[in-house]
């Protein structure tokens, strides 16, 4: 079973990320580090989940779609989250 990790974006960012202009996300959970979201990243990045997806939701719309993550980096409490 693939995991999804939901992000919103604003309506600016998220026309470039639906079009696939712009096929990454950069996240932190500095706040909250009991973010399931957090979790899911890390094992997706130490191989323990073999797929999983990112769900972008327009904040304004409450648009929505969903990509297949091809790389996660973690830099500095940053998350880089790739898709397809």
């Amino acid at each position: 079973m693939t995991g999804v990790v939901s992000f919103k974006s604003i309506n600016e960012i998220w026309k470039k990320e639906h079009k696939g202009l712009k096929k990454n996300t950069m996240r932190n959970f500095i706040l909250n580090h009991n973010d399931h979201r957090e979790h899911l990243l890390q094992r997706f990045i130490k191989g323990l989940d073999a797929s999983l997806n990112v769900e972008i939701i327009n904040k304004e719309t409450l648009e929505h779609f969903r990509r297949e993550i091809s790389d996660i980096t973690y830099f500095r409490g940053w998350y880089i989250i790739s898709w397809w």
